[in-house]
């Protein structure tokens, strides 16, 4: 009897470890892409979800209490732009404009109107797309975050001073 063995060559090994090396690789180039993916849809949605929820306060509520924008920062609970559903308030637009734009108040302002992690500013435009302005003042305020990383933007019409107007919001990070 002949005891015959196996015979192990090394370029057998080469080849399987290559295409080993190969897969693993490709495996984990996938699995980075699914990842990035993933949280850029979920990043997305939380833009999505926030800015839903900021635009309903601001275009169909009054605010709370519905006089806020003649009373003092600390006594403001909400903020809303509307007289009625989809009409706008000028004095409030104003008065909101001011708050955003003071930046000691921007971040207790940003965090009333529930802005969350993003930076939040807004602008009124009428049908050429450009900012309105009333008394002399334009109707915009906030502010886009210093190192722009990612940006959302977001647009609703609504009746300003009897025009059809758009408020655009964007939220930045």
């Amino acid at each position: 009897m002949t005891n015959k063995k196996g015979q192990f060559f090394s370029l057998d090994l080469i080849i399987a470890m290559g295409v080993f090396v190969f897969v693993i690789a490709l495996f984990l180039n996938a699995s980075d892409s699914v990842t990035k993916q993933t949280n850029t849809f979920n990043e997305k949605k939380l833009a999505d979800e926030t800015a839903h929820t900021v635009l309903h306060s601001l275009i169909y509520s009054p605010g709370e209490p519905s006089y806020w924008e003649n009373l003092s920062f600390s006594e403001i609970n909400s903020f809303g732009l509307a007289h009625s559903i989809n009409l706008l308030d000028a004095e409030k637009i104003s008065r909101l404009s001011t708050l955003l734009n003071n930046s000691s108040e921007y971040p207790l302002a940003k965090e009333k109107l529930g802005a969350g992690v993003y930076d939040f500013y807004f602008r009124l435009t009428d049908s050429s797309g450009n900012t309105i302005n009333y008394n002399d003042r334009a109707m915009e305020g906030g502010a886009l975050a210093s190192e722009l990383m990612q940006k959302y933007s977001y647009k609703r019409p609504v009746i300003f001073l009897e025009e059809a107007s758009t408020l655009e919001v964007i939220f930045s990070k």
